[in-house]
């Protein structure tokens, strides 16, 4: 678990790209360290947020040695514009990151947000979202991650693989998203847009997608989901 997440210590829903790279590295120097892994064949998978943490940890850690992201994108600013695309919801979500930044510059802490006031997650995909997740988060995580832009990262995973996926349909994350994460990355990446699934792809128990995975998958792993296997709920 992340700092602030599941059993870790740490300020509880503060989420912040940069903090999360930092124990994605940690858990990378845990794992190599094990004598039953061979740290030459360590690799990071990770699924929406997951996915641009997965990416921009293995542009600055080499010992990654292969990334598969699911659901992520390039540009945060693309992101958020295409999640809260409504006029009143974008005026909703600039006027809570503006006056988080005025308290940050005074000196104060940031306000509070529901998770859905920074990634709205329609009705019928909220089931997937275990019950244990954090649902109030500092609005410091929609600041820092507004800010932070993947795309600019993603050149320096090559020549290591890197693997895109995508659901077609998927309604949280654009598919042009991932694109533009792709456009971005350098040689040995590939991207697949699929079909028939939604932003949770990991738990739908797809074949394709788990054919795809496991014949791409390096054994050992790093997941950057917290998740010590493909199930359906977060």
């Amino acid at each position: 678990d992340f700092r602030g997440c599941g059993a870790s210590e740490g300020p509880r829903g503060m989420v912040v790209p940069g903090e999360e790279m930092a124990d994605c590295k940690a858990a990378i120097d845990y794992l190599a360290s094990r004598p039953e892994v061979d740290p030459d064949r360590i690799a990071l998978r990770g699924a929406s947020y997951g996915a641009i943490v997965a990416v921009c940890t293995a542009a600055e850690d080499g010992r990654a040695k292969a990334v598969i992201a699911q659901g992520g994108w390039g540009s945060s600013h693309r992101f958020f514009s295409e999640l809260h695309h409504t006029p009143e919801a974008w005026k909703k979500f600039s006027d809570m990151i503006e006056d988080g930044r005025a308290k940050l510059a005074a000196g104060a802490d940031a306000p509070r947000a529901h998770r859905f006031d920074i990634v709205p997650i329609p009705e019928p995909l909220r089931p997937n979202i275990d019950d244990r997740s954090i649902f109030d988060f500092s609005v410091k995580t929609a600041i820092e991650t507004y800010d932070f832009c993947p795309q600019d990262h993603v050149a320096k995973v090559a020549p290591r693989p890197l693997m895109i996926i995508h659901a077609a349909s998927d309604i949280v994350v654009r598919p042009s998203a991932s694109m533009d994460l792709f456009a971005h990355a350098g040689e040995n990446a590939e991207l697949y847009i699929m079909a028939g699934l939604d932003h949770f792809m990991f738990g739908e128990n797809d074949p394709r997608v788990i054919n795809l995975v496991n014949a791409r998958f390096i054994p050992v792993s790093v997941d950057v989901d917290r998740r010590p296997d493909i199930s359906r709920r977060y």
